[in-house]
């Protein structure tokens, strides 16, 4: 009768010991995990310090370079029959632009130039004449001579110009963009009146704005880098000059780069300018938290985080340009940076 009750006691004292070591594994482990969930994973970044570019933000539009174009102007008083280009169309050279015919005046003017001509030819004929039976002196004779050759000249002029020709067409002289078409069919321009205006292939500027404060501290030679409004291309050029007048229609200040061919005309551009260069504190885009208490960091020393408030001056690559009591090498959060808060326990990825 004794030997069941010593298994009973036995068995008693096994279940009891194996739940004491079940309470203690769950104790601790729920310690570690209390203990995780009171710290933050992080990965670092050392607060950067060095030289910083000033800029000022610009856009603007691309248009022909007024030093690079070339006016193709009309040879004498003609009226525009037909046109060939528009505006932005890239044409090479010989490639017919208008087809243009002498405006009356000019027809008068070349009619009454052959007139002159055939009037004196039949003049000096007939003072040669006078001369050979010494009924002329040399002086007449001389001035008939130059008469003739005045008239000869004012024709070949006249000529030169297309005058007499029902028809002519106007080409380019070089490979070129068309800027501008001032005119068109039916339109009467006077003698050296702009027809077409080409802008060399190359020859291309950025108008660009900037506000009246911007714009005090922008020179000619300033870097601009810039960048096509819906995408495309970017490039950087050199500031060629900064006007000290503000624009009536835009109320901005005007200033110009040369930018080559990298758009086309009429094209809209953003960027920005560099204007000088400072010494300033930068820090990783993703370490920085923005929410409803405003920008700030945390500082990680110790194994904990500490916030420190700053203020985002501008985007500088990758990382912000910040103001706030940092120095160069402390060490922030970058990644999981959103979580914290301060005064947390913090581990390193």
């Amino acid at each position: 009768m004794r030997r069941p009750f010593v298994w009973i006691a036995a068995a008693a004292v096994l279940l009891i010991a194996a739940g004491a070591v079940f309470l203690i594994t769950r104790k601790g482990g729920g310690e570690a995990e209390e203990e995780a969930k009171g710290q933050a994973l992080v990965t670092l970044a050392s607060v950067g310090r060095g030289p910083v570019e000033d800029v000022v933000e610009v856009t603007g539009l691309i248009q022909a370079d007024p030093g690079g174009a070339v006016a193709v102007t009309a040879p004498r008083s003609v009226v525009v029959l037909r046109v060939f280009v528009r505006p932005g169309e890239a044409v090479k050279a010989g490639q017919p632009l208008l087809e243009v015919a002498d405006a009356p005046a000019s027809a008068l003017i070349y009619a009454q130039a052959l007139h002159a001509r055939d009037f004196a030819r039949r003049d000096l004929d007939r003072t040669r004449r006078m001369a050979e039976e010494h009924l002329a002196s040399n002086d007449q004779l001389s001035t008939a001579e130059k008469t003739l050759a005045d008239a000869e000249a004012a024709l070949a002029a006249a000529a030169a110009q297309g005058a007499g020709h029902a028809r002519q067409t106007l080409t380019a002289p070089v490979d070129a963009v068309v800027a501008t078409v001032p005119v068109s069919p039916g339109d009467r321009a006077a003698e050296a009146g702009d027809l077409v205006t080409l802008s060399g292939q190359a020859a291309e500027v950025a108008r660009l704005w900037l506000s009246p404060g911007d714009a005090a501290a922008a020179a000619a030679g300033d870097v601009v880098r810039l960048e096509a409004v819906f995408g495309g291309a970017s490039q950087s050029a050199r500031l060629r000059g900064v006007s000290r007048q503000v624009d009536a229609t835009t109320k901005m200040i005007d200033a110009v780069a040369p930018v080559g061919g990298a758009w086309p005309i009429g094209a809209a551009v953003k960027g920005e300018v560099v204007t000088g260069v400072h010494d300033g504190l930068t820090v990783p885009r993703a370490a920085v938290v923005f929410d409803e208490t405003g920008e700030h960091v945390f500082r990680v020393a110790g194994g904990k985080a500490g916030r420190v408030d700053v203020s985002v001056v501008r985007g500088v690559g990758e990382t912000y340009e910040v103001k706030g009591p940092l120095n160069a090498r402390d060490t922030v959060a970058v990644d999981g940076a959103f979580q914290l808060e301060d005064g947390m326990s913090v581990r390193t990825r």
